[in-house]
């Protein structure tokens, strides 16, 4: 028997309609279910391409001793977060309040107002050392609410307050160019590069950041360490394409899932770096990136879709490009003794303790390196790997076993657009301007943005409620489509959705981020983690806008003393004070 989730269209959403949990889709009926009956919310946040997500719904959601505690004791709400990135952003925030590490799927336990008592990430069935399980957790949250009410509606306004506390909290200090650098620099690190430590996302944004900031030794850091990913495991080198980050330090194994918006982001930043060094090689990646994103997820019609998924079509986390030993001889029986060192499989499998003998294919070294250091002839070996190469994928073919979510996400695409017209001056190879303008207009038209906008297209269906995200990077893409074409039509475009922003969206010092009446609390986040957030998108396209057209510069000084806090997360609030001091020197 299917649950509420039958009917809706989300591949996320769908892949949760057999399970027999009774899940319903977030909305007026099922919040009002909830407060009408003074019965608690269990919230689940996901995405399709997410392996957490997949292995929680397979662990979990799927168990009928999960499924028999939460639908005798809550109301239980699924959301899409590709499809609703306001309710992620606000939930999200619930979570890092609770002092955990953000990730997916996000699992909410709701008071029947539809008010945040207490957040997780992943949970398995049952509880072990590392980790509480489902079996625990979600008696004890309904056993808190049936016996203490009252305790449980004063945590909640407590998680609201202090939420409220942090939007709200101004440091004495003010963000200055400077202070950015030093903050970037203490992050270096200078081993493995990247910035920080343990898990090693790429965060292009940051990057971008590092390489406008003229400091010599963040500049070649940011160089070196674009240079070092592209021959790592961060990227696929079978069929092209970054991975969203690394498990470990040394970015050698990757979680298998690749996005529209990390590729994107990863474009804008190798194209700085070539920018910045002249270096064909960031030119050639960066039109490589390009090249993965129309071959793997280019939509019929207008758009691209939103990503692949980190599990394949059997539910094996990177099912998609791993190989046993076994089948690499019979894949390459006369090439595996040479190409065994320069791509890093073993009989034993190099993936992790528990890799089952599976092996994923990645280089730490440029061809030409690893020719020279082993005494090869370059060109030859070239050859020979690009053999190789293509009956490895030949065979990868025949397997057919990816998942592409086929969501045409419209602010994914608009911050594609976006970056592709910013990049286009300096890497014209990367898409020619007419194409672009098409697939610009195309889309954006699809999507009924000018009359009843929408968030996404699935079946060429457009849908799904939009948040400033959305005005946010369509604003962008048009900002950055003028300053390409300088057709006038284009800044009018600009100039009517940023004051559309202006009447949808409440502001005080930073602009909402939700259009839904229902959510508990209007976030103003300024905050850039995997993407820029559309508050800082949109200070920095007010200072560039002011800058050419030979106004007043007018920095929000409220954005400078929250960006104190941890400049390094506030990538584009940083990027906006290096437009300003630019021009105060020219």
């Amino acid at each position: 028997m299917m649950n509420e989730l039958q009917f809706e269209r989300s591949p996320h959403l769908q892949k949760h309609a057999h399970n027999p949990i009774n899940w319903k889709p977030w909305g007026h009926k099922a919040l009002d279910i909830a407060k009408v009956t003074n019965t608690p919310i269990f919230l689940s946040i996901g995405y399709s391409t997410c392996h957490w997500c997949h292995t929680m719904e397979k662990e979990s959601f799927s168990d009928q001793d999960v499924a028999k505690i939460l639908n005798k004791n809550f109301i239980c709400i699924k959301v899409d977060k590709e499809e609703r990135p306001d309710l992620d952003e606000a939930f999200t925030k619930v979570n890092q309040m609770g002092g955990n590490p953000g990730g997916w799927p996000l699992n909410v336990f709701l008071t029947p107002t539809a008010k945040p008592y207490f957040a997780t990430t992943y949970l398995p069935k049952n509880s072990s050392e590392r980790r509480p399980g489902m079996m625990s957790i979600a008696p004890q949250a309904a056993r808190v609410w049936n016996e203490n009410q009252e305790n449980v509606l004063n945590d909640a306004q407590e998680i609201y307050a202090a939420i409220l506390e942090s939007q709200n909290v101004i440091s004495k200090e003010s963000l200055t160019v400077s202070k950015a650098i030093s903050h970037w620099l203490s992050l270096m690190d200078k081993k493995h590069l990247g910035f920080g430590q343990g898990t090693k996302f790429p965060t292009p944004h940051a990057l971008v950041f590092g390489l406008q900031s003229k400091n010599n030794s963040l500049v070649s850091h940011c160089l070196k360490t674009l240079e070092s990913i592209r021959y790592s495991g961060l990227w696929d080198h079978l069929n092209g394409g970054f991975m969203r980050y690394c498990v470990d330090t040394a970015w050698t194994k990757p979680n298998f899932e690749k996005t529209l918006s990390d590729n994107a982001l990863l474009i804008w930043a190798y194209t700085e770096a070539y920018t910045v060094s002249k270096n064909p090689f960031f030119k050639n990646t960066a039109v490589e990136i390009f090249t993965f994103i129309k071959q793997s997820l280019k939509s019929q019609d207008f758009g691209f879709y939103s990503g692949v998924s980190a599990t394949d079509k059997s539910g094996v986390e990177g099912g998609g490009y791993t190989f046993s030993y076994s089948e690499l001889k019979a894949i390459l029986p006369n090439e595996l003794n040479w190409l065994q060192n320069y791509l890093n499989f073993s009989p034993e499998g190099n993936l992790n303790e528990q890799s089952d003998g599976l092996n994923y294919l990645f280089t730490s070294q440029s061809l030409s390196h690893f020719a020279e250091k082993h005494d090869l002839n370059e060109m030859e070996f070239s050859a020979r790997f690009a053999i190789a190469k293509a009956k490895l994928n030949a065979h990868l073919a025949q397997k057919d076993n990816l998942i592409v979510d086929e969501k045409v996400l419209g602010h994914w695409n608009a911050l594609l657009y976006a970056i592709l017209a910013h990049c286009n001056k300096k890497i014209p190879e990367l898409i020619d301007q007419e194409t672009l303008i098409s697939e610009i207009e195309g889309l954006y038209s699809t999507l009924k943005f000018d009359e009843k906008p929408n968030h996404y297209l699935l079946e060429n269906k457009a849908e799904g409620l939009v948040s400033l995200q959305d005005y946010s990077y369509w604003a962008w893409c048009y900002f950055e489509l003028f300053h390409l074409t300088t057709n006038t039509k284009f800044l009018k475009k600009y100039t009517l959705l940023r004051a559309k922003i202006d009447e949808l969206f409440t502001k005080k010092d930073l602009y909402c981020s939700s259009l839904d009446d229902k959510l508990f609390i209007a976030i103003q986040e300024l905050y850039d983690g995997a993407l820029p957030s559309a508050n800082g998108v949109l200070i920095w396209l007010d200072e560039r806008d002011s800058l050419n057209n030979n106004k007043k510069s007018n920095l929000n000084p409220a954005a400078l003393q929250i960006a104190m806090q941890y400049p390094y997360g506030y990538a584009m609030t940083a990027l906006t004070l290096i437009q300003h001091s630019n021009a105060a020197k020219s």
